[in-house]
């Protein structure tokens, strides 16, 4: 059955950033309904279904029916999405507004659409004259509650721009933004250390922070999950330059030098280089002082919706003085993550962050268990 689709309604929750992305959607639709059939689509709100033959409706599983069998509920975290038609009408509904995007992208691939790599020339989309409803009910649950890419590499703002809505249309739900700004990324595109003859210009904090909120705003257009951070909270917590695997031939500051690891009998950076120094754990100035950067992170950066807390990124840089020695690493990051859990239960109930496994961390704690959560909520359980 074919027919010609003028309206693409999406069914308004109140809610902005769920509305915000659900609108989002029925552009996108729209703007690829023209493309493949022609005529003048558009997109426009609604506060209820009705029965109008010939129009697409978009929206949250609980607020629109769905075809029997498909089981949906509502869930912030985990994805999934219906297809089929339903009255004459063309029906999308998703577990959440970011799946109702994914919904709408997995709709036009049955149209001959193709996102095979990011950008407007990496998209494959037919001239059809005339979309193609369904015959049979599409449902699809997402395998893995966590589905994406880190910026890495040498990167555009362009490139990363362009990822994320590739990302969405491959029904990627996240992108991890490592460090606290992602300059040392942008500035191998921008300054190329590596080949100078062909450098623009180096990358300012400012310029950095900018290009980051423009990413995390389009992620947030499509209702993305924002992962950030990482490495870099110890070189934090010791008062230095965090951002990247930078050198520095600054010395810790003086009241530092005691929260920094021991090595070899001596505290110091290591390798000259804050994000790969490890702190003394031991310590409870420096242990404390770690956790309450990440909760202050959190209480300042709401945009952020899952914090990456990891330790130093190098091996057997491991602080070795006769306090720390008395537990495993991976001890003394199981008593952080716990304590973390504490600060953050306390002061922002229902947050969640990433922990890694990695390096001498792939050993288990041996005297130390993470603890459970505390929170009514089934996804931090």
């Amino acid at each position: 059955m074919e027919e010609t689709l003028s309206t693409i309604y999406w069914l308004e929750t109140g809610e902005p950033a769920t509305d915000a992305t659900l609108a989002f959607a029925a552009q996108e639709l729209a703007t690829y309904a023209n493309r493949i059939a022609g005529g003048r689509w558009k997109a426009q709100a609604a506060w209820r279904l009705q029965e109008a033959p010939g129009s697409a409706w978009l929206g949250i599983c609980d607020w629109l029916p769905q075809p029997q069998g498909a089981g949906l509920s509502p869930s912030p975290w985990d994805d999934g999405y219906a297809i089929w038609t339903c009255n004459e009408r063309l029906c999308i509904v998703g577990r959440n507004a970011r799946s109702v995007l994914f919904g709408v992208y997995a709709y036009l691939e049955t149209q001959g659409v193709r996102f095979v790599r990011p950008g407007p020339q990496g998209e494959v989309v037919p001239s059809n004259g005339s979309l193609a409803w369904p015959r049979e009910p599409m449902v699809e649950l997402a395998a893995h509650r966590h589905r994406g890419l880190c910026i890495e590499g040498a990167t555009s703002l362009d490139h990363t721009l362009e990822t994320v809505d590739w990302c969405a249309k491959r029904r990627m739900n996240t992108l991890f933004l490592q460090f606290f700004t992602s300059r040392y990324f942008y500035d191998l595109w921008y300054a190329r250390p590596y080949n100078e003859r062909y450098a623009d210009h180096q990358v300012t904090d400012e310029e950095a922070f900018e290009y980051d909120q423009r990413v995390i705003a389009s992620l947030k257009t499509r209702g993305m999950v924002c992962h950030r951070v990482g490495h870099g909270w110890t070189a934090a917590t010791l008062g230095m330059p965090r951002s990247g695997w930078v050198r520095t031939d600054e010395a810790l500051p003086p009241d530092r030098v005691r929260w920094a690891a021991e090595l070899g009998g001596q505290r110091g950076l290591y390798d000259r280089m804050p994000i790969n120094t490890e702190l003394c754990y031991s310590h409870s100035p420096a242990f404390d002082a770690l956790v309450e950067n990440v909760v202050r992170y959190n209480a300042a950066h709401p945009e952020v919706d899952v914090p990456h807390v990891w330790l130093s990124d190098a091996a057997n840089n491991k602080c070795e003085c006769d306090a720390c020695r008395q537990l495993s690493i991976s001890d003394w990051y199981a008593k952080l993550i716990n304590a973390l859990s504490e600060a953050l239960q306390r002061r922002a109930p229902g947050k969640r962050f990433v922990f890694l496994c990695y390096i001498e961390l792939l050993w288990p704690p041996m005297a130390a268990r993470i603890a459970r959560s505390e929170s009514d909520d089934p996804y931090l359980q």
